[in-house]
């Protein structure tokens, strides 16, 4: 009964999908709701591509999508993807749906899609992303996003453990303004910072465990900042720069 639900979502989908082209209408996300009202589970039944890249954050998701689809496509490559930004469940779905063959199954092997960072609960643990960028996590509409610490309680609810993360960690003390940037560990066993030629500083993981990042600016005393990080290796491809054109965060605020 269960597979039947789901074949005739599947095949109600894409109906829709079709009777939408005829008529020239975009249906960036009618055909999902189609099939998310008949089969909610439609999402964690329908095939997904080999290797799903999400790409999750407040601000940036469309723009960094699109680039890796116009990168991936000039490699040769057809993206599952959701290029004009319909990143909730059932924009997901409709871009799976379009992608999957009558029987359900996936017909591309790579997919590039939008991840709404509030929906992380209903997207992360059913479509399991092999890999996950996060471009940053903002206070937004209150209403909507509260607070960025509620955002990233959410997303490590649904990441689930096979999901390697891509994150953009930078961070830089509230009302330094320019001010020259100080960067200290609290146990450079785990995490070293070595700076670069250019004058800015990378994060090295060594080993498993927890350490501080603290930024502290030069010359003005009491402004300071700081992120906790847990270390599980191997951390493959992750590099994360520290320099002064880095997000602004509320002065002592730490995310993990």
């Amino acid at each position: 009964m269960e597979k039947l639900s789901f074949y005739f979502a599947l095949w109600s989908a894409k109906a829709a999908q079709l009777a939408l082209r005829i008529i020239r209408k975009g249906g960036t996300t009618a055909p999902g709701k189609v099939a998310l009202a008949i089969c909610p589970d439609f999402l964690s039944r329908i095939g997904r591509p080999e290797t799903l890249i999400g790409v999750t954050g407040t601000n940036g998701k469309t723009t960094v999508s699109n680039m890796l689809c116009d990168i991936f496509e000039a490699m040769g490559m057809d993206p599952v993807s959701n290029r004009e930004g319909a990143n909730i469940d059932a924009g997901a779905a409709t871009s799976l749906i379009a992608a999957a063959s009558l029987g359900g199954k996936c017909r591309k092997k790579l997919g590039v899609l939008e991840m709404d960072e509030r929906s992380a609960l209903k997207l992360f643990p059913v479509l399991k992303p092999d890999h996950l960028i996060v471009t940053n996590l903002f206070r937004d509409s209150m209403r909507r996003n509260a607070h960025p610490e509620y955002i990233a309680d959410l997303m490590e609810k649904g990441i689930v453990p096979s999901t390697h993360l891509i994150l953009n960690a930078e961070l830089t003390p509230a009302k330094n303004n320019g001010t020259d940037l100080i960067w200290t560990t609290s146990d450079p066993s785990v995490i070293s910072i070595v700076r670069t030629d250019g004058g800015s500083c990378e994060l090295c993981f060594i080993r498993n465990g927890n350490a501080r990042i603290t930024v502290t600016a030069r010359n003005v005393p009491g402004i300071t900042d700081w992120v906790e990080f847990r270390v599980d290796l191997p951390v493959h491809d992750l590099e994360i720069s520290l320099d002064q054109n880095a997000v602004v965060m509320p002065e002592g605020e730490g995310v993990r």
